[in-house]
């Protein structure tokens, strides 16, 4: 999708200024280099966040959309419930951890504390709030942000 790589980017580069530790990103139709699969446990899924970064004792999780509907919405709430569930299992994110260190030399975190972000492409005129409201219920912030694509 033309912008959502640009996106990315952009949204992991205001993540650094603002001293967060971006540990990697994962732009559409690239190579995944540096990226650490989160295995979801009881099932052979795996998710890939745009974004994974963390700053102090809070690992942030962001996906990247062009749009929000409730179909995408549904899609990001279960992918974070899944995600954080992976990572509340025994073990699970210490294994994480080690994977990433392994792959990156940043070590996270050793507890697991999320800070989970939708980041929508375009200003939020127009947005549909029951929709934040609901993601907000469930612990996801919903970002606008304008690129030169939306």
């Amino acid at each position: 999708m033309a912008g959502q790589g640009s996106t990315i980017r952009g949204y992991a580069a205001q993540l650094r200024d603002a001293d967060w530790t971006v540990v990697y990103t994962c732009i559409p139709n690239t190579p995944h280099v540096g990226v650490v699969a989160i295995s979801i446990a009881g099932s052979s899924k795996q998710h890939y966040p745009d974004i994974l970064a963390f700053k102090e004792d809070v690992t942030k999780i962001v996906e990247v959309e062009m749009q929000l509907t409730a179909a995408v919405a549904e899609k990001i709430r279960q992918r974070f419930e899944e995600i954080r569930g992976a990572f509340h299992a025994p073990g699970r994110w210490s294994t994480f951890r080690q994977h990433v260190k392994e792959t990156t030399g940043i070590g996270l975190p050793k507890a697991f504390s999320s800070d989970c972000e939708l980041v929508v492409c375009g200003n939020g005129k127009g947005a549909d709030r029951e929709i934040v409201t609901e993601l907000a219920r469930f612990k996801v912030r919903v970002v606008f942000v304008e690129n030169s694509s939306s």
